[in-house]
């Protein structure tokens, strides 16, 4: 820190340098999950937002940086206004960030998980009908067989589930069932979001279960979240 500290703020490399050590804080909160290693994450990667021009070629990747961590940073601590912000910056990120990018289908999916965490606090609609419309457009530009795909397909699948716990729509649920089906298949075995995936499954079709009473869904439901759980 020290270094990027005493480097000009007109320096060229001065973001880049800062991004490094944002990074490295960021990484060093998911091993050691000390709340400070976090905090001092969102504020550099702030800094490094502020120092790149909009018309550069990493500011995209930047602001997405900034997005998750302030999304992590919600999922501890709660705060609106972390949420806030992760939504605008990365609604500004994946607007950056062509269709050919690899990385686009992953920031979509973080904008629309941010919405998604918006709606669990406030619980307004528009911000889930925001999350569902998000991943659905993330979706559809993906390239086939994008190494993605699944967790934006879950991710969908999840927000369709949490829609339908709202307005009780049959095909709401039928979706949600198909597209994290389809995410549990393109997830090869011993892929640490698998045994999520499989949770998620079996959730979904013990609600359908619920709904129409097919013994098959609670059959398939018990089978999955014993596979999760193995």
């Amino acid at each position: 820190g020290q270094c990027a500290d005493l480097t000009p703020d007109d320096d060229v490399d001065k973001p880049a340098r800062l991004g490094n050590l944002g990074r490295a804080l960021r990484g060093r909160y998911e091993r050691l999950h000390e709340p400070g290693d976090l905090d001092t994450a969102v504020s550099v990667m702030q800094r490094v937002v502020e120092l790149t021009p909009e018309d550069h070629g990493e500011r995209s990747s930047r602001l997405s940086n900034l997005g998750t961590a302030l999304l992590r940073r919600f999922e501890r601590v709660q705060e609106q206004e972390d949420v806030n912000q992760a939504i605008t910056v990365l609604c500004r990120a994946v607007s950056l960030t062509p269709d050919s990018h690899t990385g686009r289908t992953r920031r979509a999916t973080h904008l629309g998980v941010a919405y998604q965490l918006r709606f669990g606090l406030l619980n307004d609609r528009q911000d889930i009908e925001s999350c569902i419309s998000v991943l659905r457009s993330a979706i559809k530009r993906a390239p086939t067989g994008h190494s993605d795909g699944p967790i934006c397909s879950a991710a969908l699948g999840t927000a369709l589930l949490v829609r339908f716990a709202q307005l009780a729509e049959e095909e709401d649920l039928d979706e949600a069932v198909v597209l994290i089906q389809e995410a549990v298949s393109l997830t090869p075995e011993g892929h640490q979001r698998r045994p999520e995936l499989l949770t998620e499954l079996g959730r979904s079709l013990s609600a359908r279960f619920k709904l129409k009473g097919d013994p098959s869904d609670l059959h398939t439901s018990v089978e999955t979240l014993m596979l999760a759980t193995s």
